[in-house]
């Protein structure tokens, strides 16, 4: 049985962003509420330098965060965020899937289903499957809804 995935969306100036690592989303939660030095986030994280090290140079490379001397230290550095927070996802075990899209073909495919409803689920489906692939299709989306 496969746990559940958790990712942690924001918004920066360059698109989304979605956070799949737990140590990431944890730097990212404590940095909303104010500015870090590398050693606080270190201590927070409770994982090595080397690593926290890494996770914050993503992290800058992504735009979520910025790194600025230290107003008290100028040897120091400390981060800020430079994003927007927009939610959480939870992605649900596959066999939870594997079960409710059992359940849902079953009650669509019938006589009484809506075959509306059905449509609408299965174009949202594909429209934030293309999103977690990187593929943007609001503008085709915007132009087709002009000539509707």
């Amino acid at each position: 049985m496969k746990r559940r995935h958790n990712f942690t969306i924001f918004s920066t100036e360059t698109g989304i962003e979605v956070i799949e690592s737990p140590v990431k989303s944890l730097i990212l939660s404590e940095l909303k509420k104010g500015a870090l030095s590398f050693q606080e986030i270190v201590r927070i994280t409770d994982k090595s330098k080397s690593t926290v090290s890494k996770h914050l140079s993503d992290l800058r490379k992504a735009g979520l965060i910025v790194e600025m001397p230290d107003p008290e230290d100028r040897r120091r550095k400390v981060f800020e965020i430079n994003s927007r927070y927009l939610g959480k996802l939870t992605r649900k075990r596959i066999d939870e899937l594997d079960e409710e899209k059992t359940e849902f073909l079953a009650e669509h495919l019938t006589e009484r289903g809506d075959p509306l409803e059905f449509f609408r689920l299965m174009f949202h489906v594909l429209r934030v499957e293309l999103i977690k692939e990187g593929i943007n299709i609001d503008p085709v989306l915007h132009e087709a809804g002009k000539r509707i």
